[in-house]
């Protein structure tokens, strides 16, 4: 944290940064590698097919929904996009075809709401980027940060720990 920052700062405070970004790297690059090679072996085969533009734009939803930072908010994020990816869009239709049904409104049945997955995302997306810039359950520094528009004093400050 204290490198991404300010590098001069904890370079002055004795944090090797050249071996603790590549050990950072090092950690990001094995669990991507075991991710994928759960993701190959539970898909049989690996293509570029599988990784299309929904999945960025799906694991991009599910970051800034459920908060940059918080492992808990990214967890209820992921829960969120799945519900609306399983159950909420493929259940819109019917919804508002009873809905025009009811009103009087045809022209609601013949709706496909599958053509509108992007424009839905990006209506999530939007909603939460302005109710809530800092996700559903964001991160305790983060959140500090919005709400003041100033770095704490001390990092024990944003985790409570004083």
């Amino acid at each position: 944290m204290a490198i991404r920052e300010d590098e001069v700062a904890a370079a002055a405070t004795g944090i090797n940064t050249v071996s603790t970004k590549l050990l950072a790297f090092s950690i990001g690059a094995s669990v991507s590698g075991f991710a994928g090679a759960f993701f190959g072996a539970m898909m049989g085969t690996v293509t570029p097919d599988n990784f299309q533009f929904a999945v960025s734009v799906t694991a991009l939803a599910t970051v800034v929904l459920g908060g940059i930072g918080s492992i808990a908010g990214v967890i209820v994020g992921a829960l969120l996009i799945a519900l609306v990816i399983n159950w909420v869009l493929p259940n819109l239709g019917g919804w508002t075809a009873t809905a025009g049904h009811t009103l009087g409104v045809s022209q609601l049945s013949n709706v496909n709401y599958s053509q509108y997955t992007y424009i839905i995302f990006g209506l999530i997306l939007i909603t939460v980027m302005v109710l809530r810039p800092g996700g559903l359950l964001p991160s305790r520094a983060r959140k500090v940060e919005l709400q003041t528009g100033t770095e704490p004093s001390s990092l024990a400050e944003v985790q409570g720990q004083t």
